[in-house]
């Protein structure tokens, strides 16, 4: 516990001491064009190009006197070792940013997700015939265990390529915004950190054999 608090303290700090830096920093990412590149929807611990020199140190085994479990007592003692470290992440998975996704209007709590993290969207007035991505699920799997009050979940598939009417009161989610990224992060079906996973679309996914939002790497017209 103290760990993370000291953690958290000293996270909160630099962005403190650094916050304009931070703000310049954020701006200039959200004002890069990201239609069409390849970002990241699932990552991996990095290992560092040379091995570096950490702290070690070491703990005694007691039992609570209360609760009677075995706890660790950390000793004062602190020893150094040469190892790789892992404190960056990178790409395990891709795809390719669309131009936008379509919600369909009975995804309420999707779209009040997205309007609660300030992301803009329209909705269609008429209905639009569109070629669109659709993500095929081969399967699903669900968390055992909690994390955060929610059994994380992961869909597997892939995208193919169809024609669809997308009915009027769709919800269109252009990625040219400026939290473009965070709706690629939020909606793409296999990011580790989107809405799927954190069980927010848990209700339109029972007996589904499609992600219920499509999307389109084309431009196109046809709402207001």
């Amino acid at each position: 516990m103290l760990a993370t608090k000291y953690f958290v303290e000293g996270t909160l700090e630099f962005a403190r001491r650094n916050a304009s830096e931070i703000r310049r920093r954020t701006e200039e990412a959200d004002a890069r064009k990201i239609v069409g590149t390849e970002l990241a929807v699932r990552a991996q611990p990095k290992r560092s190009a040379e091995p570096v020199e950490i702290l070690l140190g070491e703990v005694d085994e007691e039992t609570n006197p209360y609760s009677e479990r075995t706890i660790l007592r950390r000793r004062d003692v602190v020893r150094r070792e040469t190892m790789y470290q892992y404190i960056e992440f990178e790409a395990s998975e891709t795809e390719r940013v669309p131009v936008a996704y379509f919600v369909p209007a009975e995804a309420t709590q999707v779209l009040e997700k997205l309007a609660a993290h300030g992301v803009q969207y329209t909705s269609l007035a008429s209905p639009l015939r569109l070629s669109v991505q659709v993500f095929r699920i081969d399967s699903t799997t669900t968390a055992e265990r909690a994390f955060q009050q929610h059994n994380e979940r992961q869909v597997f598939g892939r995208y193919r390529q169809d024609s669809r009417t997308l009915p009027a009161g769709t919800a269109v989610v252009r990625t040219e915004q400026p939290l473009g990224r965070l709706v690629f992060e939020l909606l793409e079906p296999r990011s580790s950190d989107g809405l799927l996973n954190w069980n927010v679309l848990d209700s339109l996914l029972e007996g589904a054999t499609e992600y219920p939002i499509l999307r389109t790497v084309l431009p196109f017209i046809g709402f207001p």
